[in-house]
């Protein structure tokens, strides 16, 4: 993580994400200080930051992925600061917020966000009661030789990024299927309409931890096509599900042995490492 300075998770679940970074360039002296997602209560946050020694006025940029609120929440309090929100136009609309044009995403296109660094959104597959919500991934580049990527809050990675050499890699392993599957036909006998519906929801919107290591080897779906782990020096599992009963553990030591048995597929560099990020802050 040549291109990391320091690198914070002031917590990563359905009850609020945020990442602090920073990313080093050969162009300036000073680091691109960066939060990617914003996604609780702006008091909240400030205490999160506080606590890890982060100055409000030290953040240079702000990344938000998509509207809602456990990715987005306090992105009005930074734009009322002057510090650039970069984010989705359905974001800035659910927060009736005011953006200058240079602060929209767009798919596919590049955008710089600071000396050397620059950003480029790609859709993801996210639903909300049946509708798709405008959702990106990040490919973040620095001095245009290092590269990483942030994605969280889908069903699966539609773009092949056989082709992109991440040296970091930030990626969603948000439930178990057979937890979910045997909690939704239990929610089922009973008729239960809600969690009926937010199991069902929760599969058509965001990625199983099988279906982050299968995403990654290129077996998630025919004509998929693997990563090139080549140079990753790590992989983060992030948006953990919020539930109690979640093993962290095992969702490391799952993805280090498949990753060891799928590296004839991925190349993965003999020195990857696997971290989870913790849903209350920290890692794993």
């Amino acid at each position: 993580m040549n291109k990391i300075g320091r690198l914070v998770n002031l917590g990563s679940s359905s009850q609020g994400n945020s990442f602090y970074i920073e990313l080093l360039s050969e162009r300036t002296t000073k680091p691109l200080r960066m939060l990617l997602e914003v996604g609780f209560d702006f008091n909240e946050l400030l205490k999160r930051m506080v606590k890890s020694n982060i100055k409000l006025n030290d953040i240079d940029v702000v990344l938000v992925s998509h509207k809602h609120h456990d990715h987005s929440r306090s992105m009005l309090e930074f734009v009322k600061r002057g510090i650039p929100v970069y984010a989705p136009k359905q974001a800035f609309e659910e927060w009736n917020v005011f953006y200058q044009e240079q602060c929209l995403l767009e798919e596919y296109k590049w955008k710089k966000i600071g000396y050397g660094t620059h950003v480029m959104p790609i859709p993801l597959e996210h639903f909300d009661k049946g509708e798709k919500v405008e959702t990106f991934g990040f490919i973040l580049n620095v001095d245009n030789e290092f590269n990483m990527l942030f994605a969280t809050d889908t069903k699966y990675i539609p773009q092949d990024l056989s082709k992109f050499s991440f040296d970091v890699i930030f990626i969603e392993a948000n439930y178990l299927e057979d937890t979910v599957r045997y909690a939704l036909q239990d929610a089922e006998k009973e008729k239960d309409e809600n969690n009926i519906s937010r199991y069902a929801r929760l599969v058509d919107s965001h990625m199983s931890l099988e279906n982050t290591v299968q995403t990654l080897d290129g077996s998630i779906r025919d004509g998929a096509k693997p990563f090139n782990l080549s140079k990753t020096k790590v992989i983060f599992l992030i948006h953990l599900s919020s539930n109690k009963m979640t093993n962290e553990q095992y969702y490391k030591t799952f993805t280090k042995n498949y990753l060891e048995r799928t590296k004839h597929k991925t190349n993965a560099n003999p020195k990857l490492d696997v971290v989870v990020c913790k849903r209350e802050g920290g890692f794993l």
